[in-house]
Formats: structure tokens, C-alpha cells, sequence
């Protein structure tokens, strides 16, 4: 009986999010098929993201103590980790689908597949710690994940009916940043073991400022195209997602060696081998730059052909 009442408190604060979030759309409501799909496609993304998270958590400069530690921890590896699933899902799913068809769609998918990854996360912390730790993260982590997904849908559906592939591909990055930096600075301070700890509180009202003005304007613009009657924008060519991506690994890998060399000149590493953190820190973007330099190129391939 109380692992099911656990279970329950780990598990109904997402789908109150969720529900809170489905009630905004309800002019043009989507197939609760397609809902559910990404629910569950948004909690399966835990596990690949906690595997990867651990990967690179492995590294010695991520050991670095207090406040410059948990920065590292949280905007270099847990926050693009799992902000970066939560968008694939959104562009590998749905970013095509016929029942995305307004601006306001993003919001709810974006929404939808942050609160199942927040659902499977809150979960296992839950049952592994208890309903303190259950109560806690209902007022903080769960609504976290939920408006950094609507803050990130909004700009996904944006950006997904404008009609320049520039505009387009801006559009998807600022989602992104906008949810990477506000996800990196609540860990940042939960996970520093200071003070800091305590700034949470207010970020996550920051969250739901934000967030609720975001649902408001989505389901306006929504209703105000049922109104009108305007139809969807035609989707330009594939083109600008590739250089999202391609400019997202290069940006995401400069900035890991920009924290990695302040943290070995202000983090106190003097208890590690720098050249094994350098040496880590090639084989950990090696990949990344050569993806995306290789996209560059066909791009610039492309432009050059055309």
C-alpha cells in the first residue's frame, strides 16, 4: 500500500501538468493517440540520456566542487542532454505530422514530451527517496521540466510555420537555448550544495510567469486563427534543421571548452592531471565538431551548387 500511494505521488503531479496544459488547446485539440505517443516517447528518453549523462559525468573536471562544479555539470552535460531529447522528439515525430497544424501545437507537443521525460525521472528520485523528495520536486522539478517545454514549444511552433528556412532554423534554436540556459541554472543551484540553492524558488516562479503567459498567447492565437479561418504556412525545405543542428554541436562544443579551461583555471583542479582532462575533453568533442563540420560543408556544398 505505500509503494502504490509513492507511486501515485510521483506520478500525479506530471499528468496534472499535463492535463493543465491539454485544457489550453482545447480549440483545436490534438489525437490523444498522438498525445499518449509522446508521452511515453518523452519517459522511454530517460533512460538513453541517463546513460549518456553518466558517460560524461565520468570526467574529472565535472569532480570540480561547490558552485563551478554543478555549472559544469548541469549547462555542458545534463541540461543539453535532456533538453536535446525532448526537442528529437518533437522534430523526429511530429515536426512533420498533419496534426501539427498551428503555431499553438508546439507548445503541447514540446509540453507533452518534457512531462513524460519529468514523469519517468520524478519516478525513480521518488521511489528511490521517498515523498519528501516526492513533494519537493512536484514544486520545483515538475514544473520546471513542464514550462521549460512550453517555453521551448512556443518558439518549435513559431518556427515551424514560418516560411523562411533562416527564420525557421532561429526560431528552433532560441527553443533551445531559451530551455537549455533555464534548465542549466536550476541545476546549477540544486546541485551546488550552497546557498545557492535557495535561488530555485524563485526561478521556478520565473517558470510559471512565463509559462502561463506563453499558454495564454498559444491558445489566442489559436482561437484567433479559428476565427479567421487562416490556414497553416507551407513548410520550406529540410535544409534549416541540418544547420540547427550542425551550428547547435559546434556552438555546445565551444562552450564545453570554454567552461572546461575556466575550470581548470578558477575550479581548484590541482588534484587532477591536466592533460587527462584535456585528453578527455578531445575524446568527448571529437565527434560533435566533426558532425558538425561536416554538415557545414554539405551545406555550403549545397549553396554552392544551387
Amino acid at each position: 500500500m505505500g509503494t502504490l500511494i509513492t507511486v501515485l505521488l510521483a506520478v500525479t503531479p506530471p499528468v496534472l501538468f499535463l492535463v493543465w496544459i491539454l485544457r489550453y488547446d482545447r480549440n483545436e485539440p490534438e489525437p490523444l493517440g498522438m498525445v499518449l505517443r509522446i508521452l511515453l516517447l518523452g519517459s522511454v528518453s530517460v533512460f538513453p540520456v541517463a546513460l549518456l549523462e553518466a558517460a560524461y559525468l565520468s570526467h574529472p573536471v565535472f569532480s570540480i566542487p561547490s558552485l563551478a562544479g554543478s555549472a559544469l555539470q548541469s549547462f555542458l552535460v545534463i541540461s543539453p542532454a535532456e533538453e536535446t531529447a525532448k526537442l528529437l522528439i518533437v522534430l523526429l515525430f511530429v515536426w512533420r505530422s498533419r496534426h501539427f497544424t498551428e503555431p499553438n501545437d508546439g507548445i503541447v507537443y514540446a509540453g507533452t514530451a518534457s512531462i513524460g521525460f519529468a514523469l519517468s525521472e520524478n519516478l525513480f528520485y521518488v521511489l528511490q527517496h521517498g515523498a519528501g523528495v516526492g513533494i519537493a520536486r512536484a514544486l520545483t522539478s515538475i514544473p520546471g521540466h513542464t514550462f521549460t517545454g512550453v517555453i521551448m514549444g512556443w518558439y518549435l511552433g513559431q518556427a515551424r510555420f514560418d516560411g523562411s528556412g533562416e527564420k525557421r532554423a532561429i526560431g528552433i534554436v532560441k527553443g533551445f537555448l531559451a530551455a537549455w540556459f533555464l534548465h542549466g541554472l536550476y541545476d546549477t543551484f540544486v546541485l551546488s550544495g550552497t546557498s545557492a540553492a535557495l535561488l530555485v524558488i524563485p526561478l521556478v516562479v520565473l517558470n510559471f510567469i512565463v509559462g502561463i503567459k506563453l499558454l495564454r498567447k498559444g491558445r489566442a492565437l489559436s482561437e484567433g486563427r479559428s476565427v479567421t479561418g487562416s490556414p497553416a504556412r507551407v513548410m520550406p525545405a529540410r535544409g534549416g534543421c541540418l544547420k540547427v543542428l550542425g551550428r547547435a554541436l559546434l556552438t555546445l562544443s565551444a562552450l564545453f571548452w570554454l567552461l572546461i579551461v575556466l575550470g581548470l583555471l578558477f575550479g581548484g583542479t590541482e588534484d587532477y592531471d591536466t592533460a587527462s582532462v584535456l585528453y578527455g575533453s578531445v575524446v568527448i568533442t571529437f565527434l560533435p565538431v566533426a558532425a558538425g563540420v561536416i554538415i557545414e560543408a554539405s551545406l555550403r556544398g549545397r549553396r554552392r551548387i544551387s
